[in-house]
């Protein structure tokens, strides 16, 4: 008679600590939102500013220079305002040749407008956008109205500082209309930083050749 002998294999399970799924509905990551943080999730966004001072008048167009590191593709920018009445706003992305030296002229290179009004301080949005930031330029991104008084902040932040694509160089405290060309007179450093808000995604590595100027 043949025996039978049956094993019994043994199975060890290992517990394998997965990372959470993030839910849609999940608030953005706080490291999302420091400057200076490197950033590489689609749609991060990173905020510059704050309401540490407070102005008005019209008109206006106020910002804040960027040079930029990585290329990341723009998707939204937002600017803190108050919008007392119904006002177009524009939202401005001047730039230049990074040559080493923040001063002399930006050509606008990208323009937008939304018409708004706000109930007190909030953000205004530019609305879904594509526009790609090139390490070869300097960029002044602005904020502009024509003929209603709004309110605008600035923070306290000194500046320079580092953004997850790169630097924001200074604020610039002067400016109204929004031009085809502007003339930079402000050196690095010289102004803290306008309250802004801006989304982006990296350009990965080897799309960065295919940028078209």
């Amino acid at each position: 008679m043949k025996q039978i002998v049956v094993l019994s294999a043994l199975f060890v399970i290992v517990s394998v600590a997965l990372p959470a799924l993030t839910a849609e509905t999940d608030p953005v990551p706080a490291n999302q939102l420091t400057p200076g943080v490197a950033l590489v999730a689609p749609d991060a966004t990173e905020t510059y500013g704050s309401v540490g001072t407070t102005w008005s008048g019209v008109p206006r167009e106020r910002g804040n220079i960027f040079s930029v590191a990585s290329a990341v593709n723009v998707t939204l920018i937002e600017w803190y305002l108050t919008v007392p009445s119904s006002e177009t706003i524009y939202f401005v992305i001047y730039r230049k040749l990074n040559d080493g030296t923040l001063t002399g002229t930006y050509d606008q290179d990208f323009i937008t407008s939304v018409v708004t009004s706000t109930s007190g301080p909030d953000w205004v949005s530019s609305g879904a956008m594509s526009y790609t930031l090139d390490p070869s330029y300097y960029y002044y991104m602005s904020v502009a109205w024509d003929t209603v008084s709004c309110t605008y902040y600035r923070g306290t932040e000194a500046t320079p500082f580092a953004t997850g694509f790169g630097q924001l160089e200074t604020g610039v405290a002067a400016g109204s209309g929004h031009p085809a060309t502007w003339n930079n007179t402000y050196s690095s450093g010289s102004f803290s930083p306008y309250y802004q808000r801006l989304t982006f995604d990296p350009v990965p590595v080897e799309l960065q050749s295919l940028i078209v100027e």
